[in-house]
């Protein structure tokens, strides 16, 4: 996300939280039978070059992404985030191993 994640709301500069402007997304992998998950986000990215969260951002997608191949992540273990962090995909594998 290119903006803070105050952007992401009705009163922030992009008017809607990021799920609803993903919705469109998220009915098509349910109308196609996909498992959709949480959008993992790396909120004023921008910004992100200047400081070690890129990073960071970057070897948790890895994570992410081997988490999701090996089944250790999935829509149980991943329901009820909206959206996901570096921080949230740490705590739940360390949560998962």
């Amino acid at each position: 996300m290119g903006g803070p994640k105050d952007a992401y709301n009705p009163e922030g500069s992009n008017r809607f939280f990021l799920r609803q402007m993903l919705s469109p997304l998220e009915q098509t992998a349910n109308l196609c039978g996909m498992e959709y998950l949480p959008p993992y986000c790396l909120f004023a990215s921008l910004k992100a070059r200047s400081d070690e969260r890129l990073e960071t951002h970057v070897e948790t997608y890895g994570k992410l992404l081997k988490g999701l191949a090996d089944g250790k992540l999935g829509q149980t273990s991943l329901a009820g985030h909206e959206l996901l962090a570096a921080n949230d995909i740490t705590a739940i594998l360390e949560g998962v191993t």
